[in-house]
């Protein structure tokens, strides 16, 4: 995957390979445990995700994380996916916890 792109669409479209799935097998690998809210301790935490367009010849449609863009923007070239991060937010006290696109993408990559 490229980490520069010309339009955030393009960024966006790219990153629809990224699952809820994908989040929690990188949460095993790199943590080996489940994420804990470090304000609550709960382990009630949710991942906003979309839905990609439904396909006539699927009984599911396909789910993707919602990336947020990060603001002002460290890089000014262009689409950079170090500007962009995952949020999971505590089901119990609502404090919010953001993951760098970056750091999943680089292990996607590796794995």
């Amino acid at each position: 995957m490229k980490i520069l792109f010309d339009s955030e669409e393009e960024l966006l479209t790219e990153l629809k390979i990224i699952k809820p799935e994908t989040l929690t097998d990188f949460f095993s690998d790199r943590v080996n445990e489940s994420v804990v809210c470090p304000i609550c301790k709960s382990k009630k935490i949710s991942i906003p995700f979309g839905f990609g367009d439904y396909e006539p010849n699927q009984a599911t449609r396909s789910r993707f994380l919602l990336p947020v863009r990060r603001y002002p923007a460290f890089y000014s070239d262009g689409f950079h996916i170090k500007d962009y991060y995952f949020r999971a937010v505590c089901s119990n006290c609502a404090y919010e916890i953001n993951f760098s696109v970056a750091v999943i993408v680089e292990w996607l990559r590796e794995n």
